[in-house]
């Protein structure tokens, strides 16, 4: 840190630094041991997760049975004129 009133010599011309970058073996750039002649081939990835047990399955689930809910409620208890509403089904 320069202290106050030191002289600073602004002449002189700074020269990049050059730094070797070290090349890597090619063996550690995977993640697996290179494999040898007639060794067994590396086994197949885990196949991908079910829809079923994703989060936004689940999630989209809770959302249309809290609005199917909702609109029940709502339904129910907004009442209306007598007479409308009632089905009558039969089966043969």
């Amino acid at each position: 840190m320069l202290k106050p009133g030191a002289e600073v010599n602004q002449g002189v011309a700074l020269k990049p630094l050059k730094k070797e970058i070290e090349k890597p073996a090619l063996g550690a750039l995977t993640s697996q041991p290179p494999l040898e002649k007639g060794g067994p081939p590396p086994p197949p990835p885990p196949p991908p997760s079910p829809f079923y047990r994703q989060w936004w399955f689940w999630t989209a689930v809770g959302v249309v049975v809290a609005g199917a809910a909702g609109v029940s409620v709502y339904m129910l208890l907004s009442g209306g004129p007598a007479g409308q509403g009632n089905v009558a089904a039969t089966w043969k």
